[in-house]
Formats: structure tokens, sequence, C-alpha cells
């Protein structure tokens, strides 16, 4: 079983020490760790492997997503993106949220950088 050799050969060479290992029913096996390196090292082994994987991001390169509401109908994503980076904010994306019929709402969609100055946006 590839799956089985790939955990030997991951404990033997990178970190014995894995939060959570654990094989599914249909032979994939999700693998939990617990520092950046431990991570970076199993996505280097997979890849040296030619292990067909999944990698979900880490949770601190998961960009920001807030949405704001009941803003006047007459402001635009760029008017909003220009405000928030005029605050310090870093943006990645503005976009403005459709009902069913493609009717603009009056809701944006803000995407943001994850970083610690930008994380205060959601304390308002």
């Amino acid at each position: 079983m590839e799956s089985m050799s790939f955990i030997k050969n991951y404990k033997a060479t990178c970190n014995p020490n894995m939060i959570d290992c654990r094989v599914t029913k249909n032979s994939k096996i999700t693998i939990k760790v617990s520092t950046l390196e431990d991570y970076r090292s199993l996505l280097s082994l997979a890849a040296k492997s030619n292990l067909n994987h999944t990698v979900f991001k880490l949770k601190e390169e998961v960009p920001l997503k807030v949405v704001i509401r009941n803003l006047p109908n007459f402001l635009t994503p760029d008017d909003i993106k220009a405000d928030l980076t005029e605050q310090g904010y870093t943006i990645i994306d503005v976009s403005q949220m459709k009902n069913k019929n493609k009717t603009l709402l009056p809701l944006f969609i803000v995407t943001l950088q994850n970083d610690e100055l930008n994380q205060c946006i959601l304390n308002v």
C-alpha cells in the first residue's frame, strides 16, 4: 500500500511526532502536523515521492474575507477599495454581491491579506 509506505518514510526522515495520521476507507491518508516546518517538510516529501496529494492552506495563508453591508448604492467596489487602502488595509479584492436575478445588493465582499494589521477590521 503506497500510503502506508509514505507514512513510514515520513516518520523515518522528517518527524515521528505527527499530531494525527489517519487512513480512510478508500486508502486516502490524512496527516495533521503541528508546526510550519513539519508542514513544509511533508509537502516536500510528497512532491519528491510523486504522491498524488491535496493540501489545505494553513490558517495563516488563507485571506480574510469580510462583508460590508448597508452602504449607499452609488459606491463602487473601487471606491471602497481606495478608501480602505487609504486607511492602511492591504486589500486583495472588493466585489459587490448580486441576487439570483443579477441585481446588485448593498453587500460588498472584501478580501484582505491575512496579517496582523488587517485582523483589526474584524473588531469593527
